[in-house]
């Protein structure tokens, strides 16, 4: 019995180092492929902690958006994808492999929802789009409150991430346009503004993060520098 328990705990450390090679080769695949092609301009990127959990939150424009932000980060990213993509074998393996997690768009994915707990809770950094889904002109549509929800419940800050550049590639190419990603100062627990009711303190907090995501797209300030000088081992 203690031989089948031996053997399944290798094969699990086996596929586990396999994904995150998998990981590593993908993001060096991208990072060269946007670089070159699309021109990554990357700011702010001290703003992400090198270690611990954190939310990045980002406004979405184009399908290229998770990977285009997981190369922008030396951290490895968890995000979601929506539930359907999972039902094709080959996909779910790919994107399995880049960290991705399965939600429903229909109504609360509860599921999900502690799945994100659960990763944060263990200190994995976690990509996410307030919004629910990609937005068709430049006015960024409203935030919901499952990013509050998470930010709160696990006493998690939260980085407010601007991407721009992703929706017109062929602008991109003819080098009229480059990929911006800016990444914002982030946003402790203590900094929201909140209320007495919890529900309505999820939303606030949802807006608040939105807030800053528009503010970081009207902002072309280069940031230079660190911003997390005390840096615990990871």
């Amino acid at each position: 019995m203690w031989q089948r328990a031996y053997q399944q705990r290798t094969e699990t450390v086996k596929i586990v180092r396999t994904r995150k090679g998998f990981y590593r080769f993908a993001w060096i695949f991208c990072k060269i492929i946007f670089k070159l092609l699309f021109r990554l301009k990357i700011e702010g990127e001290k703003y992400v902690p090198p270690c611990g959990a954190v939310i990045l939150a980002s406004n979405h424009i184009s399908l290229l958006d998770p990977p285009v932000i997981g190369t922008a980060t030396t951290r490895e990213l968890n995000y979601l994808a929506k539930a359907e993509l999972f039902d094709q074998p080959i996909l779910r393996w790919i994107i399995t492999g880049l960290n991705a997690l399965p939600i429903k768009r229909e109504g609360v994915d509860k599921d999900a929802l502690k799945k994100m707990v659960k990763l944060l809770r263990k200190g994995q950094p976690l990509l996410l789009f307030p919004e629910g889904t990609r937005s068709k002109g430049e006015k960024l549509g409203r935030g919901r409150s499952g990013v509050g929800m998470l930010a709160l419940k696990t006493e998690t800050s939260v980085v407010p991430v601007h991407i721009s550049g992703s929706r017109r590639l062929l602008r991109t190419l003819l080098g009229w346009d480059r990929i911006w990603v800016r990444f914002g100062r982030p946003i402790r627990p203590g900094d929201f503004s909140l209320s007495t009711d919890l529900r309505q303190d999820y939303q606030l907090v949802a807006q608040q993060v939105m807030s800053e995501i528009e503010r970081l797209g009207k902002e072309k300030a280069q940031r230079k520098g660190s911003f997390w000088t005390s840096r615990r081992r990871c």
